[in-house]
């Protein structure tokens, strides 16, 4: 299963600036997301999240990235790398970065996966969910994610 969401309204923080308080559901596991405020609304974020899944249905080898938190100067500071994989898609956490790109060229910042690359890597994680389910999730969210051979049968 695949879930991204956040509420509309600031949380403050006790170390750095107001919050989106957000949930990002992968497979069984259920991560709390505190996405910054300032340089992008809760809006940006959302319309990130639905580029990032339109991004993966490019093609069973996509990559891109569903950015979490936004510094000073639109800088990306925590993102989730994606690459798909086929029929699925691997997932990680990486903090910190500090990244300054336009939102359309993030997933071209996304390194090329290397099985068993990010494995035992210092700050990174790894999360494996159907691609399915990121298809069921941006169609929930309004979204209608490009033609994929996955949904097609091939």
């Amino acid at each position: 299963m695949f879930a991204i969401g956040l509420t509309n309204r600031l949380h403050a923080s006790t170390d750095g600036p107001p919050c989106y308080a957000g949930t990002l559901v992968l497979g069984d596991d259920v991560e709390r997301l505190a996405c910054t405020a300032g340089a992008w609304t809760a809006r940006d974020y959302r319309r990130q999240w639905l580029a990032a899944a339109r991004g993966l249905a490019t093609g069973p080898r996509a990559r891109t990235a569903f950015v979490i938190a936004v510094g000073r100067a639109h800088r990306v500071i925590e993102w989730w790398p994606a690459h798909r994989d086929g029929r699925r898609v691997v997932f990680h956490n990486q903090l910190p970065l500090d990244l300054h790109l336009p939102r359309a060229r993030l997933g071209a910042a996304v390194p090329q996966r290397r099985a068993g690359a990010w494995r035992g890597s210092p700050g990174v994680s790894e999360w494996v969910v159907p691609y399915s389910s990121i298809e069921q999730w941006a169609r929930s969210s309004g979204a209608r994610p490009a033609s994929s051979t996955i949904s097609r049968g091939r």
